[in-house]
């Protein structure tokens, strides 16, 4: 069993792991035409007030799921457009994967090693290079570590089953409005893999 102080040890190193995320987000001007679109679509999607049909210089821009725009406005209409706060609801979704990873470990009864995934998955370095700007990837791979997570935790927590269920199906459908079905084909592929393990297994045991 972990003990207190090393428990408190590592929840301090992967506090501290987590905050370079947050500071002087907006120091930095647009990186690249990406991150260009993910910044002025939401504007234009407020200015316009439509919020079905995204544009970028007034023109169609349809080529990709609308989820991570609507984040974006969603953050301008509370805070104020800026380039900081575009990159903030970013930097939440890196967050989230991070605490996904922590708790997928804990589900399966070990507390220390998912703070130590939590924290390596922390100071990767290009989850905090893209986790500080725009990049619609960090979206789809937080809902899908959102999609895996639950999964394991209807199974370690069977009375609460319909419920994480139902967060798992949500997390599916908000990672396809992000970048279609790969959020369904990827996390379906590694359940069916785990699926198939299980029934080796049960086959050995008997």
């Amino acid at each position: 069993m972990i003990s207190d102080s090393r428990r408190t040890a590592l929840f301090v190193l992967l506090i501290a792991a987590v905050l370079p995320y947050f500071i002087d987000l907006g120091g930095s001007a647009i990186w690249d035409a990406n991150e260009a679109f993910y910044v002025e679509t939401p504007r234009e999607m407020l200015q316009r007030g439509d919020f079905v049909s995204p544009t970028f210089n007034y023109q169609p821009r349809l080529n990709k799921p609308v989820l991570s725009y609507w984040i974006v406005a969603g953050f301008y209409k509370v805070f104020g457009v800026s380039v900081g706060i575009q990159r903030l609801p970013i930097a939440l979704a890196a967050v989230a994967m991070i605490l996904a990873a922590l708790l997928l470990a804990r589900s399966a009864g070990n507390l220390e090693a998912g703070l130590w995934a939590a924290a390596g998955l922390a100071v990767a370095p290009r989850l905090v290079m893209f986790g500080r700007r725009i990049f619609i990837d960090i979206y789809i791979s937080m809902f899908m570590s959102l999609t895996l997570m639950f999964f394991a935790l209807s199974e370690r927590y069977p009375h609460r089953r319909r419920l994480f269920l139902l967060l798992m199906y949500a997390s599916v459908g908000l990672g396809v409005l992000t970048k279609g079905p790969v959020a369904v084909l990827l996390p379906g592929f590694a359940l069916l893999l785990l699926a198939r393990k299980s029934r080796q297994d049960g086959r050995r045991v008997s």
